[in-house]
């Protein structure tokens, strides 16, 4: 009768064992899909920084490039003229 007992025993702490393995197992996967969530929504929100970024930068760049053709538009129409001295004119308030 105790050996029966002790198997019995043996047997329902298997069990629990086993059941304590599915449930970890199945937390694992509820995490790891969570953590996959996370990353893809990081992922997207990263890419419009990104994004928002590049065009602000593209913006500024093309701003850059014309004032520069202006000012060598400026530069050469001074040159034609034979304008070598520029003077500026302040008023004071």
């Amino acid at each position: 009768m105790a050996d029966e007992e002790i198997v019995s025993g043996l047997s329902k702490v298997e069990n629990q064992i086993v059941r304590q393995r599915e449930d970890d197992a199945k937390q694992t996967s509820r995490l790891a899909e969570s953590i996959d969530k996370l990353r893809a929504e990081s992922n997207q929100k990263s890419d419009g920084i990104v994004g928002t970024l590049t065009s602000s930068l593209e913006k500024n760049a093309a701003e850059v490039a014309s004032e520069f053709i202006v000012q060598a538009r400026d530069h050469r129409w001074q040159e034609q003229k034979r304008i070598d001295k520029v003077f500026f004119i302040t008023t004071k308030k």
